[in-house]
């Protein structure tokens, strides 16, 4: 069940497209890859549930009077939360199915060792001997330990980073790639269609600029009121992932605006603009003299790749 839980907890997040708040896109494969794995591994553990096989009998060679009748049914049990899946409904809806599924399955499961276990017990004291090759129950504080991981996935809250964060990982004026193919492809990318990540490319690794000072401008990304900018300044912000959220960055251009102390942290944005150049800590900066700043909604896609 917790392997179960884990491969539709992957799978909501895959198509729901929030995978991308945990990995960089590139890596995305390989999360698809392991919830095949674990949708392999679930099919294989219910097999002989669902083929009525009796997993332990009570001795050897003796069969179960019921041979596989409650496993069986209680694997139906299992197939409520991917059915809800199916039908396309909230996620909330499919975490509380699997919720209420995994209470009543655990404690039918429970009920059903215990009767098992007396049902051996009053056969062993019969026949006067106890067989000790008889594999052991998983103990269930074991299972919730495991349950752990899927328990934290369900219960906080999945939401992109924010302003927050820059309080340990600050702003970072460069953007920490190599030089090659991929800056050739930012250069070839018209004005107006470039990143935060795309200038900030630009200011660090050519040498002449004076081809795109002045050049219009087009970009969103979130406020933040950077203390080493003046007053009538912000710095328009994203988050930079590599791998995953972990090695997570924040970039930053400065936006030259006179009303932006009415602008507030975290909040997105739209600037469109010219491009100019700024000198912070000894460095050139792209600044854009903004000609309008407007809220815009997060996108749904608020993390760039280098």
């Amino acid at each position: 069940m917790i392997i179960l839980g884990l491969a539709i907890y992957l799978a909501e997040k895959w198509i729901s497209g929030r995978l991308s708040y945990y990995i960089s896109q590139r890596f995305a494969i390989f999360t698809l890859i392991g919830i095949f794995g674990l949708a392999i591994m679930v099919v294989v553990g219910l097999l002989p549930f669902f083929t009525g096989t009796q997993v332990n009998s009570s001795q050897p060679g003796e069969p179960d009077p019921k041979p596989g009748k409650r496993k069986s049914n209680f694997a139906i049990l299992l197939l409520i939360p991917i059915i809800v899946a199916m039908l396309g409904l909230s996620t909330q809806l499919i975490v509380t199915m699997y919720i209420l599924v995994f209470i009543v399955g655990l404690t039918r499961l429970n009920q059903s060792n215990q009767n098992d276990h007396d049902g051996h017990a009053d056969h062993e004291n019969h026949v006067g001997h106890t067989d000790h090759n008889q594999p052991s129950e998983m103990p269930g504080n074991a299972l919730i330990i495991l349950a752990i991981p899927l328990i934290l996935g369900i219960l906080v809250p999945v939401h992109p980073l924010s302003t927050s964060s820059l309080n340990t990982r600050g702003m970072s004026l460069s953007a920490p790639v190599s030089i090659g193919q991929q800056s050739i492809k930012t250069m070839e990318i018209a004005p107006d269609d470039r990143t935060v990540l795309d200038w900030i490319k630009i200011f660090n690794y050519e040498k002449d600029l004076s081809s795109y000072l002045g050049k219009s401008a087009n970009v969103i990304g979130f406020v933040y009121h950077d203390p080493r900018l003046k007053t009538g300044q912000f710095m328009l912000g994203r988050f930079a992932i590599t791998c995953c959220v972990a090695d997570a960055f924040a970039i930053g251009m400065a936006i030259d605006w006179p009303d932006s102390t009415n602008l507030v942290d975290n909040s997105w944005v739209n600037v469109k603009g010219t491009v100019d150049v700024l000198t912070i800590d000894g460095q050139k900066v792209p600044v854009i003299h903004a000609q309008a700043v407007n809220p815009i909604q997060a996108p749904e896609q608020p993390y760039l790749y280098p």
